[in-house]
């Protein structure tokens, strides 16, 4: 092996091996918690169908959480333990296409603080956010 490709090869392996140390050791905090969030989705392409999803977790204590469809009117109702994320899957209809102002939103509330964060699927990406809490 030349000298110089085995040199530059010593020079990566350090420097990801101190990243490997670095990232494995940080403390990520999230700030983001709340009771009440509102969500809206955009709507990406006529070619695709994919799921939009929360994922939303409880801290300290266990939440019950109801999740308001204001398109449909609807309410669903999820209890969370302490410490875990459950998934909530969104109805497709509710990606808005509309400029201006609509009713293609959830409301998320809950009775704890709890960390929401949203996945869009689109195709050859994806796009994730935490949710702002409004409360």
């Amino acid at each position: 092996m030349d000298s110089r490709v085995a040199t530059k090869f010593i020079i990566l392996l350090i420097a990801v091996m101190i990243l490997a140390h670095y990232t494995d050791c940080r403390v990520v905090e999230t700030s983001n918690s709340g009771r009440e969030f509102h969500i809206g989705l955009l709507y990406g392409s006529s070619n695709y169908r994919f799921e939009s999803f929360a994922a939303i977790s409880t801290q300290a204590y266990a939440a019950n959480i109801n999740i308001t469809n204001l398109y449909r009117n609807t309410t669903t109702h999820l209890s969370i333990p302490s410490g875990r994320t459950k998934q909530f899957i969104f109805d497709v209809e509710l990606l808005n296409n509309v400029v201006g102002l609509t009713n293609k939103s959830i409301i998320i509330s809950s009775t704890t603080d709890i960390v929401v964060e949203i996945y869009q699927m689109h195709p050859l990406s994806s796009d994730g956010f935490l949710a702002i809490p409004t409360n």
